[in-house]
């Protein structure tokens, strides 16, 4: 059983994942994502290997419980799907980066979709996303996009 956080409440699921999985870093370092998917399998997927990472990872599964989350939770970075019951991906992206609170509006946002034509992906990147990922993805790749986009994000230690 694995607790997950849906709609700012606390769930069981019984996806089978380790409860606790190994402390692990996998060069990410510790930070918060906030995964917005409603197929609760991706999700599960996602959360399951950046916790692994070493991240905290909460699971939004429609556009209204993401910008409620993002809000509360303040994320290092966002997975965004674009195709989600009631508020779309889009629009949850538009009212993150036209957010009042200059840290909610500079969320990293990497939105992971199904949606691959040229115009689709020219659309999310012009309303602010920092990547834009087609499934099917490997989850590697993903880690390593949010290794990225934090690793631009932060100053440099010295």
């Amino acid at each position: 059983m694995v607790t997950v956080e849906r709609f700012g409440e606390r769930e069981i699921s019984g996806s089978g994942a380790p409860a606790a999985a190994p402390e692990q870093d996998f060069g990410l370092g510790r930070g918060k994502v906030l995964i917005v998917e409603d197929d609760e399998h991706i999700a599960e997927l996602l959360r399951y290997w950046f916790h692994r990472a070493g991240f905290v990872a909460r699971i939004a599964a429609d556009g209204l419980a993401a910008c409620r989350m993002v809000e509360r939770e303040r994320p290092d970075v966002m997975l965004l799907d674009l195709m989600l019951p009631g508020l779309d991906g889009r629009e949850v992206c538009r009212r993150i980066r036209r957010h009042h609170d200059p840290r909610i509006a500079g969320t990293p946002i990497i939105m992971l979709t199904a949606l691959s034509s040229r115009e689709d992906k020219a659309s999310g990147l012009l309303l602010g996303a920092d990547l834009y990922i087609t499934k099917p993805y490997s989850v590697r790749d993903v880690l390593n996009a949010a290794k990225g986009v934090l690793g631009r994000r932060r100053p440099p230690a010295g």
